[in-house]
């Protein structure tokens, strides 16, 4: 029995994490068509650039709260802060410049199932001289 239920938790465990992704990505244009919202996004991994668009529609946004990992310096920790006002329909969505606006991106699903579930929006970086 104890073995049932070990493997049971495990296979859980793994099936959770194959339905769910968290990453960085620069959003590049939301759209909405009645009630539902769309997000193009841009990803960068080792020099090759990937774009699409992922549904969103009822995703939670928020600004976030970053910081760094006391056992990895390299890794950042992303929180949920304040809630961004109207969400997606927030006017930051509507004026997007080039740059675009960096998020942390959370997903459910795979494949033509995943979806946004969250956003977490993050500071522009400060360039030197504290601009």
């Amino acid at each position: 029995m104890k073995r049932f239920v070990v493997s049971l938790v495990v296979t859980l465990a793994f099936v959770g994490c194959v339905l769910s992704a968290e990453f960085t990505a620069t959003i590049t244009k939301v759209s909405k068509d009645g009630d539902k919202y769309t997000v193009d996004i841009s990803k960068k991994k080792k020099g090759e650039e990937t774009k699409s668009t992922l549904p969103a529609t009822g995703a939670k946004v928020f600004k976030a709260d970053v910081s760094k990992d006391p056992d990895n310096a390299k890794k950042s920790i992303y929180k949920d802060g304040p809630a961004v006002d109207k969400g997606l329909a927030n006017e930051m969505f509507s004026n997007i410049t080039d740059k675009g606006v960096q998020a942390r991106i959370f997903t459910e699903g795979d494949g033509k199932d995943e979806k946004i579930t969250k956003i977490l929006i993050l500071e522009p970086k400060k360039g030197k001289g504290g601009n």
